[in-house]
């Protein structure tokens, strides 16, 4: 834990991922495949395009994922991501 973290969370049929980083900005492809079947509406909150400079710049996005998405997620200096998966 000491460059960074990704964990993930299952309540009842919804899953919620989170990962933060050191002071290095990287970015991380997370495989969806453990999702099983079905479809779920993603919430994906990640650092914003001025994140590194102004720690509440922040995107919002929203989009519908299987267990064969894979999510590109960036981070920044500092920063982190969180994801909330509603099955549908």
């Amino acid at each position: 834990m000491g460059e960074y973290i990704v964990t993930a969370r299952r309540i009842g049929n919804n899953w919620y991922i989170g990962g933060m980083t050191n002071w290095d900005s990287r970015e991380v492809i997370l495989d969806m495949s453990f999702l099983g079947d079905g479809n779920y509406a993603a919430t994906i909150f990640t650092d914003g395009v001025n994140a590194g400079k102004q720690a509440s710049d922040y995107k919002k996005e929203k989009q519908d994922i299987t267990s064969l998405s894979k999510l590109k997620v960036s981070m920044a200096a500092g920063g982190g991501f969180a994801i909330s998966l509603e099955k549908l």
